[in-house]
């Protein structure tokens, strides 16, 4: 299955970076300075890797959107907000596709925790940024590839064979 996702790449103390705007941060409901990361991966559901991604600048261009609230049902004042640019979904099939692509932030966690994906790079270069993100994303697929082999009993023969059906 393939997953797109977006995720704020900080740049806060940079203001000499190349193409740098204000970016509102969905996950911290604030904006900072900084580019929208889009990034294309690959899960087979136990297995996350990224294939590509881009750092995007800001167009002002609205995308017409279907959000899905979801309450937490032991504390009422706390809900999820789905938002999908299938507006053609169901309810309930947003909330299955959401809970399939669940390894993306897991592996966006990795990055920004372990493999210093918004810490490690200084340069105001978006063309270096661009590169560390690479350099990042290929340190993760080592690292993926390494736990799938430790933990996983099939050959990749077995592997292809079940992408194949």
């Amino acid at each position: 299955m393939l997953i797109i996702d977006d995720s704020m790449f900080e740049r806060n103390r940079s203001k000499k970076v190349e193409l740098l705007a204000k970016a509102y941060d969905h996950a911290k409901h604030c904006y900072k300075f900084g580019f929208r990361m889009l990034t294309l991966g690959w899960s087979d559901g136990r297995t996350f890797l990224p294939v590509n991604s881009v750092l995007l600048v800001k167009q002002g261009k609205t995308i017409p959107a279907k959000v899905v609230y979801i309450r937490n049902k032991n504390k009422r004042n706390e809900y999820l907000c789905l938002i999908s640019t299938d507006v053609g979904l169901s309810e309930e099939e947003i909330i299955r596709i959401y809970g399939k692509r669940w390894d993306i932030e897991v592996f966006f966690k990795v990055c920004k925790s372990h493999l210093k994906l918004s810490k490690e790079c200084r340069s105001i270069s978006y063309d270096a940024m661009t590169a560390h993100i690479a350099i990042v994303f290929t340190r993760y697929m080592m690292l993926s590839v390494e736990n799938r082999e430790s933990n996983d009993t099939r050959s990749m023969g077995e592997l292809f064979l079940c992408f194949s059906a």
